[in-house]
């Protein structure tokens, strides 16, 4: 006897646990959901917890790199807090809560892009990937925008010549 076994030759593969958990904030910055992230971002979960995780750390380290010198001059002002700077909730989150997650997922959703090729792509895209554009110029987009928001800049500049 015989029998047939069919194989998906592209399985799907579940998280090892559904709530990662999150990265802890330093009382000036939250702390960032990796579920909200993974969600927020699109991510699959053939990205393991613990890829998500690293991508994640990468990401709060850029994004809090490029605010260092805007947030000391809010420490030396005596504003300790997201709350002391701008206490506009949107949603019941901090305004500048919700840009900083923003920032945060976009960079994470970009880098991943930018370093796994079948995250932003179904297999037929896969197949054809030089010929497709990944979106990650549009997720790095959205994460200058967001930190140029927190800083209070213009989200382009001109020089007239």
């Amino acid at each position: 006897m015989s029998a047939f076994i069919a194989i998906d030759a592209d399985p799907v593969v579940t998280a090892e646990d559904p709530s990662a958990g999150s990265i802890a904030g330093d009382g000036f910055w939250p702390a960032v959901d990796l579920d909200r992230v993974r969600a927020i971002g699109r991510i699959p979960t053939m990205v393991t917890i613990d890829q998500l995780r690293e991508a994640t750390i990468g990401a709060v380290i850029a994004v809090t790199r490029q605010l260092i010198a805007w947030r000391q001059s809010h420490l030396d002002a005596g504003r300790a807090t997201l709350a002391a700077i701008d206490p506009t909730l949107i949603a019941g989150t901090l305004r500048l809560e919700h840009l900083y997650l923003r920032a945060v997922t976009a960079t994470v959703a970009a880098d991943l892009l930018d370093t796994r090729q079948e995250i932003g792509a179904t297999r037929d895209g896969r197949d054809r990937a030089d010929v497709e554009e990944v979106p990650s110029p549009d997720w790095r987009r959205m994460a200058i925008h967001a930190i140029r928001d927190i800083a209070g800049k213009p989200r382009t500049r001109a020089r007239l010549l």
